[in-house]
């Protein structure tokens, strides 16, 4: 059972469990990858299984939302414990948690929204185990991806804009109870005038920034990162691709603890940058750039950071790797494994 998997054990047991879980590892993968699949440090680091991070893979032609514990490699399979648990099967796209692992939203059928899916919300418990996921506010029907605050006080996500002509916006919802009220709604493309979407929260939940395009379909010409507060009044735009070079293309920034941005960036391949608003003046810069091909890029409250890598020999596709805030390999999580190269989150659960 998922509790199972996270409970407390003696640190020796710990130790000895995640050694051969390193070990298995690597002797199943090809000798000249096992500095790739895991680096010395990773010992260390696998001792902490708190903090886990969501994703989204094909197991038997369906969509699975789950969770890959940082700690020891272990995947949680949500949509099969929603199955089972609540008797309540359905179609899951898309997890996102928030960084302290107290809440979830997904894009799901699961809540009687007659064939179409719609965003859905719910809580973890003291073990990880989720509740039965709720509607959000009635019928949200998503146009992209989404995030939760810390403490679930808000979800802003990707939706399909008003104001026509086939862009997005961000939609910001405030939790009132289990209400989500509309009232502090930022309708974000009717100020910047672009498509919006990808919204990540701060760590402090202060602050969302996003990807906004004026042309994401045709290229994604023009693409800058943008953010504002929770009140909507402190619309700023931060940075355009143009700073990577000609016809470069930014993805999905999230927030660092100390304020900087990670992001990928596309220019003569993909890679992790990351860049410091407080000196707008500054380049973004490459964290390593011994790994190309990396996608999604994404900081965690912990200070490490998450991609989808995809040139490991004998790669399946997007693995999941994990490196130090400087860009040092730690591993490759779930090796073997492709999953869907959506916008990725991850949390630290208290102790």
């Amino acid at each position: 059972m998922f509790h199972q998997i996270f409970q407390r054990i003696p640190r020796t047991t710990e130790i000895l469990a995640v050694i051969g879980i390193i070990s298995s590892l690597c002797l199943s993968a090809p000798a000249q990858d096992a500095s790739v699949l895991f680096h010395n440090d990773f010992e260390t680091y696998a001792l902490n299984g708190v903090t886990r991070v969501a994703v989204s893979r094909e197991i038997g032609g369906r969509t699975h939302v789950g969770l890959v514990n940082l700690g020891t490699g272990e995947w949680f399979d949500m949509t099969e414990y929603l199955d089972q648990t609540y008797n309540d099967p359905g179609n899951d796209r898309w997890l996102a948690v928030s960084n302290d692992l107290t809440y979830y939203i997904m894009e799901s059928e699961r809540s009687g929204f007659n064939g179409w899916s719609g965003l859905v919300w719910g809580t973890f418990n003291a073990n990880g185990e989720p509740s039965k996921p709720k509607a959000v506010d009635g019928t949200v029907h998503p146009e992209g991806h989404g995030s939760i605050s810390k403490n679930g006080t808000h979800i802003a996500i990707t939706i399909r804009s008003e104001i026509g002509n086939g862009r997005n916006d961000i939609l910001l919802l405030e939790r009132n109870g289990d209400v989500w009220d509309r009232s502090k709604d930022i309708t974000i493309s009717a100020a910047s005038g672009r498509s919006d979407d990808e919204p990540q929260f701060s760590v402090d939940g202060s602050k969302i920034i996003w990807t906004s395009s004026n042309n994401w379909n045709a290229g994604g010409d023009a693409v800058v990162f943008a953010e504002n507060n929770l009140s909507g009044n402190a619309y700023k735009e931060l940075m355009n691709a143009s700073r990577l070079g000609p016809s470069a293309k930014m993805l999905r920034p999230s927030y660092q603890a100390d304020g900087k941005i990670v992001f990928e960036g596309e220019v003569s391949g993909e890679y992790c940058y990351r860049w410091d608003p407080k000196t707008p003046g500054s380049d973004p810069v490459i964290i390593n750039s011994s790994y190309r091909n990396d996608n999604s890029c994404a900081a965690l409250p912990d200070g490490r950071i998450v991609s989808y890598w995809m040139e490991r020999s004998g790669s399946a596709g997007h693995e999941l790797r994990v490196m130090l805030s400087n860009g040092q390999h730690l591993a490759v999580l779930q090796p073997g494994v492709d999953f869907w190269d959506f916008p990725l989150s991850g949390g630290t659960a208290s102790q």
